[in-house]
């Protein structure tokens, strides 16, 4: 631990979960954005959101938001969402969300995120042109990573892939075979 405690076991769980990134888009960490962590929190309705991302959770978080009878722009920067899942079964779910009424942009490039007089500001790139949404709540949810920052995991012999990842055999199991780990 940073303070100095030493602790001891014959094994140990690295079980620290995720947090919220934030991609190198001008504006974007210095604005007031809500995460997924905060949605289900609202005690209100927002009139319009944009939400920033196109994977699971930022997908089932903009369909929750329209169905609720929120006003919906997506913004995805992959050519689809949901890049996990074929695109055949993405177009169809894409169609769906526009039968809905969510504003559904995928294949984009975001140029920047400005907060003034409560209300946001989204440029970016679609097909060609550059295009400006406003609303006045922000949903970040263009991914998570890893919250391994200051555990020492080199230190305790635990490798990391590259994306920060714990790398865990199908076991969970760590290179240091006294610690597995969980979790996202």
């Amino acid at each position: 631990l940073t303070d100095g405690t030493r602790l001891s076991a014959d094994h140990f769980m690295v079980a620290t979960g995720s947090v919220v990134s934030v991609p190198p888009i001008p504006g974007l960490a210095d604005a007031p954005y809500s995460t997924s962590d905060d949605v289900l929190e609202l005690d209100f309705k927002p009139e319009k959101v944009i939400v920033l991302g196109g994977g699971i959770v930022a997908c089932e978080l903009a369909q929750f938001m329209r169905r609720i009878g929120s006003e919906v722009i997506q913004i995805q920067r992959s050519p689809q969402i949901l890049k996990e899942v074929s695109s055949a079964a993405a177009a169809v779910i894409e169609q769906k969300f526009r039968d809905e009424g969510i504003q559904l942009y995928t294949g984009t490039k975001l140029k920047s995120v400005q907060h003034r007089d409560g209300s946001f500001t989204v440029n970016f790139e679609h097909e060609g042109q550059l295009i400006s949404v406003n609303a006045p709540y922000l949903l970040n949810a263009l991914g998570r990573r890893p919250a391994t920052d200051g555990l020492g995991l080199t230190a305790a012999g635990i490798s990391t892939l590259p994306s920060g990842h714990i790398n865990c055999n199908a076991m969970q199991q760590t290179s240091n075979s006294h610690v597995t780990a969980s979790g996202d």
